[in-house]
């Protein structure tokens, strides 16, 4: 399974898009927007190369991901791949989100267990924080997503972006030694940080949770 950034900017938490070919274009626009959460996303008809031989690819991406996404519009159930892909996943025992694009597109089948995710009107942008959100309200994938979240803390340049990731941080249950020396680091080099003390302050409070 992949595990936290490589690096500050090559995300190595895998989702895997599941979709239709009528819905590649918001699948794409998703998965775009994904390494920006710190998480990598995976699009069959956008990433396998007409010379690759694709099934082995995909049963590839399908085993490694950390978590499937399903964009349930009504060309989902016509297409004849994607509930495969939806039991691939299940029998690995990954997370999965179901996305619905519409009121009327419910869960079905085994997806039924899962709460679906409104996405309508919603852009990759939005979509793609709604699903880091998601993820990382699972306690285990929060634990995992807990590096990426203090990496994306020390790289980002954007005060709104920041924020965002601070948020993100004060939600952890725990912050153990190693990571509380990444958080001071982000502290020590990230200038926006520096520069905003109400930032400041909502990092270094979050810190004296942990005793630092």
């Amino acid at each position: 399974m992949a595990r936290g950034l490589q690096g500050k900017d090559q995300p190595d938490y895998s989702v895997f898009l599941s979709h239709a070919v009528d819905d590649g274009a918001l699948a794409n626009a998703i998965a775009s927007a994904l390494p920006d959460e710190g998480l990598r996303g995976f699009v069959a008809t956008h990433q396998i190369t007409p010379a690759q031989e694709w099934l082995p690819e995909l049963e590839s991406e399908l085993r490694s991901c950390d978590a499937l996404t399903a964009v349930l519009s009504p060309a989902f159930r016509s297409s004849q791949w994607t509930d495969q892909e939806i039991g691939f996943a299940l029998a690995c025992r990954h997370k999965i989100i179901p996305l619905q694009t519409s009121v009327d597109g419910l869960p079905h089948g085994f997806l039924q267990r899962f709460q679906g995710l409104l996405v309508a009107g919603m852009s990759g942008r939005q979509i793609a924080t709604r699903i880091f959100d998601v993820l990382y309200a699972y306690p285990d994938e929060q634990s995992r997503l807990a590096d990426i979240v203090i990496a994306k803390l020390e790289a980002e340049r954007s005060l709104p972006r920041i924020n965002v990731w601070v948020r993100r941080l004060e939600l952890l249950d725990h912050l153990d030694d190693g990571r509380l020396e990444m958080v001071e680091r982000a502290l020590q080099t990230n200038a926006v940080i520096r520069n905003n003390t109400l930032t400041v302050r909502r990092i270094q409070a979050t810190m004296a949770r942990w005793g630092r």
